[in-house]
């Protein structure tokens, strides 16, 4: 009878520990998985990083902001297409990223990134990145206006050094 006791116990302490750690067995550890922690997009292109890509709409401009990082020993040409809003065609711009640099597009007293691409604010629009010589990818970013104050201020630049 004892015995039958000790068989109990031991059951019944498994099942609780199980029942109270058994998330924890069987998902996924939720800081494991890769995300862009802020409101852009981001993509990785052999050495180079592009980080928090979005475009800023206001009815005066339209703009692209973002970063791109080469973490190569080699400078790097990043090549940005989009189809124009007006007229349907592919837009292609090119930057030379140095190599170990950082090269930002909006903010840290860079200009950012003139494009007349399709979107409104809270949807997303996409870019076609590659580097040079490589085969372009996707990269949807989210169209935003200047509702965030982070925003608003990137927007009044422009209107102020048009004035």
């Amino acid at each position: 009878m004892k015995f039958g006791k000790v068989i109990t116990a031991t059951v019944l302490g498994a099942s609780l520990l199980l029942g109270t750690t058994g998330c924890s067995l069987s998902s996924n550890v939720a800081s494991l998985t890769p995300y862009a922690p802020s409101d852009g997009a981001q993509i990785n292109l052999d050495h180079v990083k592009f980080r928090n890509f979005l475009y800023l709409v206001s009815p005066d401009h339209r703009v692209l902001i973002g970063s791109l990082v080469n973490s190569g020993l080699d400078d790097q040409t990043v090549v940005i297409e989009y189809e124009d809003a007006d007229t349907g065609d592919l837009v292609s711009k090119e930057f030379l990223v140095p190599a170990g640099q950082k090269v930002d597009f909006g903010f840290n007293e860079n200009a950012p990134i003139e494009a007349n691409m399709l979107g409104n604010p809270g949807g997303i629009s996409t870019v076609y990145v590659s580097l040079l010589s490589g085969t372009a990818q996707n990269l949807n970013i989210p169209v935003l206006d200047g509702t965030l104050p982070e925003y608003a201020d990137v927007l009044n630049d422009l209107a102020h050094e048009e004035g």
